[in-house]
This record gives C-alpha cells, sequence and structure tokens, in this order.
C-alpha cells in the first residue's frame, strides 16, 4: 500500500531533478546505445540527489499497457543492475528493482538510484548531472572539479551530523523551494481571514487511506528558540524531502472586539520561525486588539512514508517581550506501522524531547475526499495572487499555485473545513510560466487531520488545472 501510495505521488509529480518516466520498450532488444543512455541517466541521478525511475509510465503520466512476466521482470532487472555496474564508472549499485501493481492490472518498475557517497561518477569518460529533468554533460573543467570538492556531500553531512546547522543551510537544499506573490510583491506569509481558530493548513498530503498510526511527544514553557531546535533536529536526522514538496504552516488568532479570526500562511521553517516571532506585526497589520491569550499553530511536512508536524500554542505577549509556547506537540503519522522506529527516536532525544512510549493507530487520520470536477463550469475563481517557484532550468518563474477568493466561504455543506478561509490556496497539477494568466479550475479536494490534541489542525490539499 505504501508502495502504491508513493508511485501516485510520483506520478502526480511528474518528471523532475529526481524522477525520470520510461517506457518498456526501451528495455525490450536494448543496444549498446539504449544501455549507454541508461547508465547515463543513472549517473545524472546519482551525482545530484539521486532519483527514482518508472518504466511504464508514459511522458503524460499515462500508465503504459505492457504485460510484465516473472521472466521479463528477472531479465531487466538483471539487465539494470548489470548497466549501472558495469557501464558507470565508479559502479553504481541501485538500491532497489521492485515490480508493482498499476490500475487494472498494469505492472510498472520501479528503479531506486541512489546519491553517491564518494567521487562522481561517469559514463564513457564524461560526466553529466541533472537539471530539470533533462540530462547534461559537463563540459567545464571546473564544473567536474566542483563535484569532486565534495562541496555538496558536506553540506548534506551536515544535514545528518551537524546538531548546530542553520536552517538557511537546509533551505538552500530544497529543490522546490516557493513563494507567495502578491502582484509583483514576494510576502514571507499570506494573512486571510477566517472563520473559527484552529489549523486548517493547506498543503500537499495526500493522507492515509487504511488505518493511519502516529507518535508524538509534548513539551511546554518554549521560547521561539526552542521550536527552531526541534525543527534543526528534525533535519538533521531525515534530511530535505524530494520532488515538489515543500513544508507549510499556518498560525490562528481571534480579535474579540470584533470577533474576526485572522490566520497567517507561509512556506519553509524559516519563514515559520519569523512569523512567530513577528506576532506584534501581524496583529497591528490585521488590527487585532483584545486578542486571546493563546495562538494556534501548526507546521507540516509532508514525506513519502510519514508526516512530520508540529502543533503549538503560542501565548501573547506584550512588545519586547519574549514569547513562548505551551502545548508543544512534536509527532510523525504513519500509513503503516513503521518497521524501524531508530530514526525517529534519535529525533526526540536530539531536539531533547521525551521520546514517545507508544505507537497510536487511529481510522480517524484517514482523509477525506470530495471530487470537485462537477463544480468545474459552476465555479469562477478570482485569482488574488500565485504560489511560484524560480526554474533551475531557464531560471524564469513557474506557478505551481494559485491564491483565490474561496468560492465556498461560509457554505458547509460541500466540507465544513473548505469553508472557513476567506482565502484559498489551490495547488495545480500542471505548473506553467507566472507570466501567463490563463483561467483555473478545481478538481479535487483532501482533508487530511493531524493527530494534535489541543485543537482541530487538518492539512487542505486542494488541487486544480488550468
Amino acid at each position: 500500500m505504501m508502495d502504491e501510495r508513493r508511485v501516485k505521488w510520483l506520478i502526480e509529480q511528474g518528471e523532475s531533478e529526481i524522477i525520470e518516466f520510461k517506457e518498456f520498450e526501451k528495455l525490450e532488444n536494448i543496444n549498446d546505445s539504449g544501455k549507454k543512455d541508461l547508465a547515463i541517466l543513472f549517473t545524472t541521478f546519482a551525482n545530484k540527489k539521486g532519483g527514482t525511475i518508472l518504466f511504464g509510465v508514459t511522458n503524460d503520466k499515462k500508465f503504459e499497457s505492457y504485460n510484465l512476466t516473472n521472466d521479463k521482470y528477472e531479465k531487466f532487472k538483471q539487465q539494470l543492475i548489470q548497466i549501472a555496474s558495469m557501464r558507470c564508472k565508479p559502479a553504481i549499485y541501485l538500491e532497489s528493482v521492485k515490480r508493482l501493481n498499476a490500475e487494472q492490472n498494469k505492472n510498472i518498475l520501479l528503479i531506486e538510484v541512489p546519491r553517491r557517497s564518494g567521487e562522481p561518477h561517469c559514463v564513457d569518460g564524461v560526466f553529466y548531472i541533472r537539471v530539470d529533468s533533462h540530462n547534461i554533460p559537463i563540459s567545464d573543467p571546473s564544473k567536474v572539479r566542483e563535484l569532486f570538492e565534495e562541496k555538496e556531500r558536506k553540506t548534506q553531512e551536515k544535514i545528518i551530523e551537524d546538531e548546530e546547522i542553520e536552517l538557511k543551510d537546509i533551505e538552500d537544499i530544497f529543490y522546490f523551494k516557493p513563494c507567495i506573490l502578491i502582484g509583483n510583491h514576494k510576502v514571507p506569509y499570506l494573512k486571510i481571514r477566517s472563520k473559527e481558530s484552529g489549523c486548517l493548513l493547506f498543503g500537499e498530503s495526500f493522507g492515509f487511506s487504511d488505518r493511519a498510526y502516529y507518535i508524538s511527544s509534548d513539551t511546554y514553557g518554549i521560547t521561539v528558540q526552542g521550536i527552531e531546535k526541534i525543527l534543526k533536529s528534525f533535519y538533521t536526522i531525515f534530511g530535505v524531502g524530494g520532488g515538489f514538496n515543500y513544508p507549510s504552516f499556518i498560525i490562528n488568532q481571534i480579535c474579540y472586539k470584533n470577533r474576526e479570526n485572522y490566520s497567517w500562511f507561509g512556506y519553509g521553517p524559516k519563514h515559520f520561525l519569523q512569523a512567530l516571532e513577528e506576532q506584534g506585526r501581524r496583529y497591528s497589520d490585521a488590527g487585532i486588539e483584545n486578542p486571546h491569550h493563546r495562538e494556534a499553530a501548526g507546521f507540516v511536512d509532508d514525506r513519502q512514508d510519514f508526516i512530520f508536524y508540529i502543533g503549538l500554542q503560542p501565548n501573547v505577549v506584550k512588545e519586547n517581550r519574549r514569547i513562548t509556547s505551551d502545548y508543544v506537540q512534536a509527532g510523525f503519522v504513519f500509513g503503516s506501522m513503521p518497521f524501524d522506529n531508530r530514526k525517529f527516536i534519535s529525533f526526540y532525544e536530539k531536539a531533547n524531547l521525551e521520546a514517545p512510549d507508544n505507537i497510536y493507530d487511529s481510522e480517524y487520520l484517514n482523509f477525506k475526499y470530495i471530487n470537485l470536477r462537477r463544480a468545474k463550469q459552476k465555479i469562477t475563481l478570482h485569482k488574488e495572487g500565485l504560489i511560484a517557484y524560480k526554474s533551475r532550468l531557464d531560471n524564469e518563474l513557474w506557478t505551481s499555485g494559485v491564491i483565490c477568493k474561496n468560492p465556498f466561504y461560509g457554505i458547509e455543506k460541500i466540507d465544513p473545513h473548505l469553508s472557513k478561509h476567506e482565502k484559498i490556496i489551490i495547488n495545480l497539477r500542471n505548473h506553467h510560466p507566472a507570466s501567463d494568466n490563463p483561467q483555473y479550475f478545481l478538481e479535487e479536494f483532501r482533508g487530511v487531520p493531524i493527530p494534535y490534541s489541543g485543537f482541530e489542525f487538518v492539512v487542505l490539499n486542494i488541487r486544480g488545472d488550468w
């Protein structure tokens, strides 16, 4: 089940610096040129971040009709292992070559290429790197020297070993770094009028369709620096996610004077800490007087096999006073019982949190799905901003999401969670240049609950296209 969920996630992301789709004809009666092409692909992944190859998926994200028999699977597996170990110098040893069932009994072949642990790899004396979904030969000798200088490897090692790594160093390694654009201005977080307190956080979590499991640890009286320690510890142990995935956060507060709720949404650990520190500035900008004595805040980083979350309640303080948070909970949600929990225990120890004694299971954590395609012709979306990122290939801005007025605001009959924010973030199935101005439509909604005990905490994954 976990492999099937991961395959769906990979196909949703599309080809990228860490993902490649191939049709099985590339393996049928493969000649020397085809073997060289595969060897180059293996080295481009290994020389950067590692990657995943899916045979049986077309470039337009469709499953190929191909009968992958046991004999063909064993033949292809041996071919791939030999190409990686004999055509790549130094040899590449594939992490896995798996046959998986896709929709309607169609088969795919999933190949995991590890990131290099030592010197870079080449094919026939030529070095290659991966840039977006392209395999690029390195003709500049200085670029080859950079690969050997181990700067990238040492940065990754810091994430694994260095307890005091700066968050800016972590964020530099993310493949996908979205920003919020209002007009031509980047903002660290977006202010949204909301209907009630709690954490209804925009993200790209797909959730778990079967019984889910979770672990968590609680603490109190934590400063913003303490939250930073928890985040550093997480990225120290687990590194950063791959593909078009980036952590997000939200902070919620109520203004008793006019009974209005406000939320501040943003991306990344650095902006999360900034938003916590700028409590007074956020209140002044929103005109909040007489707020509740605590905020509700949440941070989520969704990975292929787990969801990491922090839920907390920052105390409201007067100007220039240190902000502390109570009811801080750091936890993980799994789609299946974790086989090896040593890394998770290491995280809690490094973060100075008490390690959990139990792994809990709950049907409550199953996601809620709503098909919004039927509303495609009935709803007009009003764009108010973009979620954009800079392409590493052409250095141009691309749009991965759009900020719109919520057409369901205050209308609970479709879903109560979908009705709470005055604005919504729509994650686009297909990205486009930020200079384009297409018409957008909604496709689906997933509400993924997070097991924080202090308030309602749900990730809202609203997907659309253009």
